[in-house]
């Protein structure tokens, strides 16, 4: 079905194709294989590879004629219209395929979709079912899209029966999805279950369906039970911070903006409901890092609703992961306007698109211009905002707005001993080693079981010879807590060759170099405590690894030279 394909694999059969069949298909096309028509095929399929979906259709334009019987071109070219928005000339194309004969999924979704918009539900239904004839080809999930997508046609057809009988079909390897379509079309349905539906969906302990929160809200408000939504998305912010959708949503309702909740998504039509089901599988194939599938299905999925206009928001991370930065920063800029919670979300991820173009001076720059502009910043923003200027390595204003993070926020709030250890590091990177102390200890009395800040006073200490043997006994706990990391693991053997027990030093540096072998500090250290068991040919070996990782810290690159010349022997 939807191939997971790469460009490599593209290019060989393609060739293959071209070479040893080259006379066969002469004979039943009037596509040349010319050197030009290959190079504009293959660098076509590479752009839409890289979702340079633009440049693709140039190139795929080039060709000339289009080779009318090559398969891997029709599709290419339907998903190059639909990844460009252009959906009335997919549409175009997609009846001319079908005058052809030409058959496979990309065309039957997009012809499906085209009577499905315009109520001819039987003529959709005969497309979408076709996604069912060549099972053996599908990936497993593609194999049920047929039967999720016949579900809406038939609520679309007010057959509830018919409708709900179909999801049926879908087995329980699928629960997830069957869960949400189920309590979407309970909802269409004005179901008396549609409550006890959502509910159990939020409510799931196995996986994390707080985006449905949203849907509640939406439902509850739809019915004028606005203060049902309100105690509803207020307790889901303060269990999902991170969740930009509910956070704009309680915004939305702390401003009484029920009108811009109820326009993002509507059960009661049945385009919103296929939207969410393309905007899932869309979810799934970016979790999978296929981002140009993703795209396909998500510019499907924005197609159906136009109005739900924060589902950009995950277009807008695709292109950043395809390390397409200009295509999203325009969506970023974009999203601003839906309000206060995505226009906080865009301006931080803006940002980071700065410092990785341009810099990380003009990314603080346009931080601290696009801060003036907000009013009443909030904890989380300052949070936000502290945890964008320490990326960029401006740790005077990190600090700052952690100071002002911890004001905001109340007694006993969970992010107050994160904020001192982020504060704290800074302080520390800054050469403020009393504040930072008073930073790290204070985050491990409010709770003491945190391995890293546990791993980041205990080393601080051991690098200025104080507090060794409570430093040992904090690593021995962080290690326990985190026996995995490289950089714990290296303190804890670190600990053990400040007190002099190198053979113990030495077992724990050993399994820190395994863990991170490309790391300067640690081959460095490992260095160190092998020279100190007379194995000095294996601990220039390691120095030698130390300088040849580290390419910028000229003093670290000095020091480790002058124990390849010297040893640990005192030069003097």
């Amino acid at each position: 079905m939807f191939r997971l394909s790469k460009t490599r694999i593209i290019t060989f059969f393609f060739l293959f194709a071209v070479f040893n069949n080259s006379q066969a298909l002469s004979k039943s096309t009037n596509f040349t294989y010319t050197e030009k028509n290959i190079s504009s095929y293959l660098s076509g399929i590479i752009s839409m590879n890289k979702n340079n979906t633009n440049e693709a259709n140039n190139f795929f334009k080039k060709i000339k004629p289009p080779p009318d019987e090559h398969k891997n071109f029709k599709i290419q070219f339907l998903r190059t219209l639909v990844l460009l928005g252009k959906f009335e000339k997919s549409f175009t194309y997609a009846k001319n395929l079908e005058e052809e004969n030409a058959n496979f999924d990309e065309a039957n979704i997009i012809l499906g979709i085209n009577y499905f918009i315009n109520n001819d539900y039987n003529l959709s239904e005969k497309y979408f079912e076709k996604l069912n004839e060549d099972l053996e080809n599908n990936f497993y999930l593609e194999r049920y899209f047929s039967d999720f997508l016949i579900a809406i046609i038939r609520a679309a057809q007010n057959d509830e029966m018919q409708s709900f009988k179909r999801l049926e079909l879908i087995p329980k390897s699928l629960i997830s999805l069957k869960k949400v379509e189920s309590a979407l079309l309970h909802c269409y349905f004005d179901s008396k279950k549609t409550h006890k539906y959502f509910y159990e969906l939020v409510n799931d302990k196995d996986k994390s369906f707080s985006r449905y929160d949203f849907f509640l809200a939406n439902h509850l408000i739809h019915n004028d039970k606005i203060e049902e939504a309100k105690k509803l998305i207020s307790a889901s912010k303060k269990r999902y911070e991170g969740n930009i959708l509910i956070h704009q949503t309680y915004d939305y309702l702390s401003s009484e903006k029920y009108k811009k909740i109820k326009n993002f998504f509507n059960c009661k039509n049945p385009r919103d409901i296929m939207s969410e089901f393309f905007y899932i599988i869309a979810n799934l194939y970016s979790a999978e890092k296929n981002y140009l599938l993703s795209n396909f299905y998500l510019k499907i999925s924005l197609f159906l609703n136009k109005k739900f206009e924060s589902n950009q928001n995950l277009l807008a991370e695709n292109y950043f992961y395809q390390e397409n930065y200009d295509s999203a920063k325009k969506i970023y800029f974009s999203l601003k306007k839906i309000g206060s919670t995505y226009s906080w979300h865009a301006i931080k991820y803006i940002s980071y698109i700065i410092s990785l173009t341009e810099g990380e001076e003009k990314a603080v720059d346009y931080l601290k211009s696009e801060v003036k502009k907000i009013p009443n910043l909030n904890y989380y923003n300052y949070y936000d905002l502290a945890n964008s200027f320490e990326s960029n390595n401006d740790l005077e204003e990190a600090i700052k707005y952690y100071t002002k993070a911890l004001i905001k926020l109340e007694v006993n709030h969970y992010l107050i001993p994160i904020i001192l250890y982020k504060r704290g590091t800074s302080y520390e990177r800054l050469g403020m080693w009393s504040e930072a102390e008073k930073d790290l200890k204070q985050s491990l009395k409010l709770l003491p079981d945190q391995p890293y800040v546990l791993n980041y006073l205990a080393y601080s200490w051991l690098d200025r010879k104080k507090n060794i043997n409570e430093s040992l006994e904090m690593l021995k706990k962080a290690n326990e807590l985190k026996q995995s990391d490289g950089y714990i693991t290296d303190s804890l053997g670190w600990g053990f060759y400040l007190i002099d027990e190198y053979s113990e030093a030495e077992k724990f540096l050993r399994k820190a170099v395994e863990l991170m072998p490309f790391d300067p500090i640690i081959n460095d250290h490992y260095g160190d405590v092998l020279w100190k068991l007379n194995k000095t040919i294996q601990a220039r070996y390691f120095w030698k690894h130390a300088i040849s990782f580290e390419k910028e810290d000229k003093e670290f690159i000095e020091t480790v030279n002058q124990k390849l010349i010297f040893g640990l022997e005192d030069k003097s």
